[in-house]
């Protein structure tokens, strides 16, 4: 249904509803997406320190290096949204970040090169922080509640 037909429906008062919208396919998609996203952040957030510390490094060592993943990510946020905002397109702005930040730990682990698993880490970092920013705006541009009549 066009906007200003479902703007106008909201303005009238008639009453919306969701029924059927928690069973839809493209909102268990991006349940599912956005839960492997955040079990990334939280793997990362969890771990990291703890693989520092593998290495052999102090504790300054490891809170000074374990701020660099967060740090990248943080850059990553904004530079990675401006060229989604420029190109508006989120598909492969989400896909490519998820991957990638799945796909870093697991060679990080296979690799017995501290600093190359360091810079996994941190890639994996930035692609798992600015896979969040392009999440985002595609759900809100759905429409998720549907007019009862139409």
């Amino acid at each position: 249904m066009p906007l200003r037909h479902r703007t106008r429906q909201e303005r009238s008062g008639a009453p919306l509803h969701s029924e059927g919208s928690a069973h839809s396919c493209r909102i268990l998609a991006l349940g599912v997406v956005y839960f492997g996203a955040v079990v990334g952040l939280y793997g990362l957030s969890l771990w990291l320190p703890a693989i520092l510390r593998s290495f052999g490094l102090s504790s300054m060592q490891t809170g000074a290096l374990g701020s660099l993943s967060a740090l990248a990510g943080a850059i990553g946020m904004v530079l990675w949204t401006r060229q989604s905002d420029a190109t508006n397109e989120r598909r492969w702005h989400m896909v490519l970040p998820c991957v990638v930040g799945a796909i870093g730990p697991v060679i990080a682990g296979g690799i017995h090169s501290p600093t190359v698993s360091f810079l996994l880490l941190i890639a994996a970092g930035f692609d798992v922080y600015t896979s969040l920013t392009s999440f985002w705006p595609p759900p809100t541009a759905m429409p998720i509640f549907c007019p009862m009549s139409e």
